[in-house]
Order: structure tokens, then C-alpha cells, then sequence
């Protein structure tokens, strides 16, 4: 019985396992879930002895990008997949140190420190995370018993009713304290001694700036803040929705711009790559050269972090391993400039110097565009 490609119907000679049309492997479409997870491995990172070369040569100066330039193509992988691939192990080492850190910090800084009598307690809260808001909404129970309090006719205000409440106050504080309501920006007295209202703090994503009662932060929705304090401009509003949003979870706009990191970079590239163009216009090179030595030249920087990253994770990077690769960041431009193009040390060093100086500005500008367009959309 004659067979045939079940991907390409091309017909396939007896006992073949792939097709020689189409390449794909002879089979009835059933797959284990490790079958499943290898495919996904090969095909997204493909790690062969040409990625393992590219890795250690890319720390040699402008080496790999000469070599992608001289014919040698099947030697390396290719250019925007290689930096595909290290962009991810990059951002998932950085994404994986600020969650070791923020935990780290979380159990360094827990704890309720109470002091004085029953009467006058203040309880002192380090809030980090999204332990912050949930320490918030507390203080907003606090400041809304107070000012229900206050409203009582004079005639209540009696010392009884004060040390009444007080004691619930007091209560609450010890509850708080009992279910590891810990860390946080807030000093809490448990008593009506305490004044009844922090003052309006403000809240700004940079562009512009909103301020609004702390108690308030944490007592409304954004919505219900908006109608409260008639804010009509779309600024301000952008504003108190994305501030609230970041107070109750602090790490959202830090992984958020994380994951546009790599969008940064390739902006950054493009842009860089047609400086070099510029400062070499007489070498009548192709644009994509010019791209592919700034764009090795950023993998190179992120491989680099990611070796250090993890190796932090089972024992401390030296500080002046962390001086050397940053001196190295800052070289290695100049001898990959002058093994890629060429041209004498002076002349070198000169377009060194601008292509640093507009490398840093660009990074510095694209750095906060790029944060910009995040808190807006994230």
C-alpha cells in the first residue's frame, strides 16, 4: 500500500520516517506531552553547538558580526532569533531577582512594633507589595471610625464614649497585630488622640500630578475619586487610575515595562545602527550591517547580565566582577568598531566617542518613552 506525506500528500518511499519533500516526520498526529514540550524547545530556542558558539564568541569584540559578514552564516544562528532568545532568559533573570528581592524584603521588614500604654499606642507599619493596600484599607476603617466619631453631637463627646471607643481602636490594633497585618508607610495610633486626617498627598505619573486624601486612596475606586473631586481632564484622570492601580500592586508597572524592554532595544538599534551608517557613509555598506553590530553588541550586554543573574542566585556576584563587566559594557564598542569597520585607532576612537554620547542620550530618552507608553496602557 503506497503512503503518503499526511502533511504534503508528496508520496513517500517504503519505510521512509520523513517526508523528502516537506521534511516532516511520518506520523498518525499523536504526541505525549513530553513529545509536545521537546518540539517547543527545538523549534523556540533550537540551543545547538552554533548557539553555544555564538554565546562565548559574542564577548569578543565585533568577532561574530565580522564573521556573519565574511559568508560564514551557517557558523551562527540567526541574528534576530539569537537576540530573541537571550532577551528572554535576560528578562526572565531580572523578572526572577525583583521576586527574590521583594520576598526577601517582605520577611526582613514584617513585624508590628507597639509601644506606650493602652491608652496612647502607636503601631508602626512597613508596607511592601501588595501588603501596602491591604494595610491602607485598614487605615481607612480607622480614619472612618474617627470621623463617624466626630460627628456625634457635642453632647456625646462625653469621656465615656471616648474611652469607648479608644478601647475599640485599641482592639483593633491588637487584631491587626494577631493576623500579621505587617509592613507598610503608615504610623497608626489606636486612640483618638491621634490626628484625624493625613494630609493630601500627591499622585503623579510624571506628565502630570493629582492630590488626593491618603484615606481616600484607599476608601474608593478610582471611579468614585474621579466623581469626588470633579477631576474632568484626561490627564487626571489617567492619573488616579493608573496611581491606584500601582499602589495596589507595586511591582505591576515595574514587570509591565519589563516585558516592553525588548521593544526598547530594537528601537534603540535601529536608531543607532543609522548613526553608524552616517559616521561610515564612504565604507557604502548596507543598512542591515550596521543594525546587526549594534543588535549583537545589546546581546552580548544582556547574555552577559544573565550569566551574572544566575549565578547570584547560588552565591554573591563580587563587586568588582559586577566594575569589570561594566567597564566592559563601556569598551567593548570601541574595539568592535575597529574590528568591524576597520579603520585607524584615532578615527576610531572618534566615532566611539559620539556613538557613546548619542547611545546614552537615545537609551535615557527611549527609557522614559517607553515607561510613558506603559503607564498609559498597562
Amino acid at each position: 500500500m503506497r503512503r503518503y506525506c499526511r502533511n504534503c500528500f508528496h508520496p513517500m518511499t517504503y519505510k521512509a520516517k520523513f517526508c523528502a519533500h516537506c521534511g516532516q516526520k511520518d506520523t498518525d498526529g499523536k504526541m505525549t506531552m513530553r513529545g509536545l514540550l521537546g518540539k517547543l524547545w527545538d523549534t523556540t530556542f533550537h540551543l545547538e553547538s552554533k548557539f553555544v558558539r555564538s554565546c562565548w564568541q559574542l564577548f569578543i569584540p565585533g568577532k561574530v558580526v565580522t564573521e556573519f559578514f565574511k559568508g560564514k552564516l551557517g557558523r551562527y544562528p540567526h541574528p534576530l532569533r539569537f537576540y530573541a532568545i537571550v532577551a528572554f532568559f535576560f528578562l526572565f533573570m531580572v523578572n526572577y531577582t525583583l521576586k527574590n528581592k521583594e520576598t526577601e524584603s517582605n520577611k526582613n521588614e514584617a513585624g508590628v512594633h507597639v509601644s506606650g500604654d493602652s491608652s496612647k499606642t502607636d503601631i508602626n507599619i512597613n508596607l511592601g507589595g501588595k501588603r501596602l493596600f491591604e494595610a491602607g484599607k485598614h487605615y481607612a476603617i480607622i480614619q472612618q471610625l474617627r470621623e463617624q466619631y466626630a460627628a456625634l453631637p457635642e453632647d456625646m463627646h462625653t469621656p465615656q464614649a471616648k474611652a469607648a471607643v479608644d478601647s475599640v481602636l485599641h482592639r483593633m490594633a491588637v487584631e491587626w497585630q494577631s493576623k500579621d497585618m505587617v509592613k507598610g508607610l503608615f504610623t497608626i495610633g489606636d486612640s483618638l488622640d491621634v490626628p484625624k486626617e493625613l494630609d493630601t498627598v500627591p499622585m503623579s505619573l510624571g506628565f502630570h500630578t493629582v492630590r488626593v486624601k491618603m484615606v481616600d486612596i484607599f476608601r474608593y475606586e478610582p471611579e468614585e475619586i474621579i466623581q469626588r473631586y470633579q477631576l474632568t481632564d484626561w490627564k487626571s484622570k489617567l492619573v488616579v487610575r493608573q496611581g491606584i492601580k500601582t499602589v495596589k500592586d507595586p511591582t505591576v508597572l515595574v514587570h509591565a515595562y519589563l516585558g516592553s524592554l525588548t521593544w526598547v532595544i530594537l528601537a534603540l538599534a535601529t536608531i543607532m545602527a543609522g548613526l553608524l551608517m552616517l559616521l561610515y557613509w564612504r565604507q557604502r555598506r548596507y543598512y542591515v550591517e550596521h543594525f546587526l553590530f549594534v543588535l549583537h553588541h545589546h546581546s552580548a550586554i544582556m547574555l552577559a547580565l544573565t550569566i551574572l543573574l544566575t549565578i547570584n542566585i547560588f552565591t554573591p556576584v563580587a563587586p568588582w566582577v559586577w566594575a569589570i563587566t561594566i567597564f566592559w559594557f563601556m569598551t567593548e564598542p570601541f574595539f568592535a568598531m575597529r574590528r568591524f569597520y576597520k579603520q585607524s585607532y584615532l578615527k576610531t576612537f572618534l566615532k566611539f566617542q559620539v556613538f557613546s554620547i548619542v547611545h546614552v542620550l537615545l537609551l535615557v530618552l527611549l527609557f522614559f518613552i517607553g515607561l510613558l507608553v506603559v503607564i498609559i496602557i498597562f
